[in-house]
């Protein structure tokens, strides 16, 4: 429905704009890197206080901020999952779990309704194990008990646990 497909593109969006704020962390830079020669760029590293000031407000403000409203929808959209109460997986859904670089991909239009699911997976996962940003504390989910839940259900897709048990 229409309704579901606008929740599926607001999770995505939610999702990307987290992605987007753990970048400078990630790359110690403001920029990702170039894409003609895949280094940083210089002139916009961050300096050690710079880099500690992001880490802080992610930390405090930003992430807890953006997980909430993530938690709020899926409290809103009677989960368990983003899009309602099943994972629902398209026809023209490849049958293999996407891996981690799914967080760089261009999200393709209309966002489907696994995809936002999957991402919140691989995003959750990555802050509770220290995969994401070793500086991002897995306190941010302290207030989202049901979005923790919804990455634990998915991680116990046959797909998925395939997926981490080759990458591990």
């Amino acid at each position: 429905t229409l309704c579901r497909s606008l929740d599926v593109d607001g999770a995505v969006q939610c999702l990307q704009d987290i992605q987007a704020a753990l970048n400078p962390v990630f790359y110690r830079n403001a920029l990702p890197r170039s894409p003609h020669t895949g280094k940083l760029y210089e002139a916009t590293a961050l300096s050690k206080t710079q880099r500690e000031n992001v880490v802080d407000m992610l930390n405090r403000d930003l992430l807890p901020g953006r997980f909430a409203q993530l938690e709020a929808q899926l409290t809103r959209g009677g989960g368990p999952f983003l899009a309602g109460r099943e994972l629902t997986m398209c026809a023209d859904t490849p049958t293999h779990a996407p891996h981690r670089s799914i967080l760089r991909a261009a999200r393709p239009y209309p966002a489907r309704p696994w995809q936002a699911d999957l991402v919140c997976y691989v995003v959750v996962d990555g802050i509770l194990d220290g995969s994401c940003c070793a500086d991002i504390s897995p306190a941010v989910l302290d207030a989202s008990p049901q979005l923790k839940a919804l990455a634990a259900r998915v991680a116990e897709l046959p797909e998925v646990r395939k997926w981490n048990a080759r990458e591990s």
